[in-house]
């Protein structure tokens, strides 16, 4: 039995705009689950949902076999930690990851105890005294986990508790929330507009987009294999290049762009969108424009990353215009001049293609 599920979950307003349409998925015992997608795509308030700070209009919510729709937030056996950390600023660090505990009015003894363990746990003990004006923004976060910590919920919800901090601090907070997790054998459920805490963190991905679940699975199971070209697009850093063009002998032809496609069976005559990730791609070696297998534009613009360099070519065959490549910094390409033109080997086994009317993987 899952330990969360939601089943066909929706959210609509009083004017009728639906936010969370239809979603389901499900998660086990100490699961580490994600919500992801772009900026008002319904991953906050289906995260509100499940702690009850929103009213679900449809579905059902399960924690532990039991259905919670109806229960008061206080019922729910959950724990959340907010975006802005929502700590009691005239309350000291022990205080504040006592509250739970001294609302449900436990032995003194017991909180103590709880506390101790809490600041033990997260490296914070020699904050106890502290207020939060005092602590950075990490430090304030670790709180905030210690305060949900002692609840020991059954489930635990995150809302972007990251976004706050510095990119150095919120890389070494990923991994440090990630450890917790597993030590504690809990299950998590975390939103994020990020990508990168995306597929570093979740054990699943929930990929969301206006309010419908695009895709649910393990980071490599999406990233290997979207279900969708807003997936492939919104996955991967730089992402995915995605190409509008038609199918004849089994070639997908585009401006500049000739790629081998007979593997692929109902695509023949069709218009479809065929998708590359930026590492998919070799130098060419052999200079003849039009060559199978290829892709050519005009370089725009150099990104040297240390270990790897990006090039973006200007090309009509792209949706965006623009084609991404991406190689290893020690393996640079040759005559990179700006306004230069370059042709990139495209590795056939790696494209994706998707219908162009649903976006869906064909």
């Amino acid at each position: 039995m899952p330990h969360l599920e939601l089943r066909s979950v929706e959210k609509r307003y009083t004017n009728n705009a639906e936010a969370v349409r239809g979603v389901s998925f499900s998660a086990e015992q100490g699961e580490f689950i994600v919500l992801v997608g772009p900026s008002g795509c319904g991953k906050s308030t289906t995260l509100r949902m499940v702690a009850g700070l929103e009213q679900a209009t449809g579905g059902d919510i399960m924690i532990a076999g039991k259905r919670v729709n109806d229960l008061e937030p206080k019922d729910r056996d959950v724990a959340m930690v907010f975006q802005n950390y929502a700590l009691y600023p005239h309350l000291t660090v022990a205080e504040n990851i006592a509250f739970p505990l001294t609302i449900r009015k436990e032995a003194k003894e017991t909180i103590d105890r709880e506390v101790k363990l809490a600041a033990e746990l997260l490296s914070i003990t020699k904050l106890l005294d502290r207020k939060p004006k005092e602590l950075s923004g990490g430090e304030r976060q670790r709180v905030a986990v210690g305060r949900a910590i002692v609840r020991k919920p059954q489930v635990f919800l995150f809302d972007e508790p990251l976004s706050n901090l510095d990119a150095a601090l919120r890389a070494g907070m990923r991994a440090e929330l990630k450890t917790l997790q597993k030590r504690l054998g809990v299950t998590m459920l975390y939103v994020t507009h990020d990508q990168t805490e995306a597929m570093t963190m979740g054990d699943k991905i929930a990929v969301l987009n206006g309010g419908r679940l695009e895709q649910f699975g393990t980071p490599d199971d999406i990233y290997q294999r979207p279900a969708t070209s807003f997936v492939a697009k919104f996955l991967g850093a730089p992402p995915m290049n995605l190409l509008r063009g038609h199918v004849a002998g089994g070639v997908f032809t585009a401006d500049g762009v000739r790629i081998s496609v007979s593997a692929t069976s109902g695509v023949e005559g069709k218009d479809v969108i065929a998708g590359i990730r930026p590492e998919d791609f070799a130098v060419a070696t052999s200079s003849a424009s039009g060559q199978e297998d290829t892709i050519e534009g005009r370089l725009v613009l150099t990104e040297p990353l240390g270990a790897t360099t990006n090039y973006m070519l200007e090309s009509s065959a792209s949706i965006s215009g623009r084609i991404i490549v991406s190689r290893h910094g020690f393996d640079p390409v040759e005559s990179s001049e700006l306004g230069s033109m370059l042709r990139f080997a495209v590795r056939t086994n790696t494209v994706h293609l998707f219908d162009t009317e649903t976006g869906k993987r064909i």
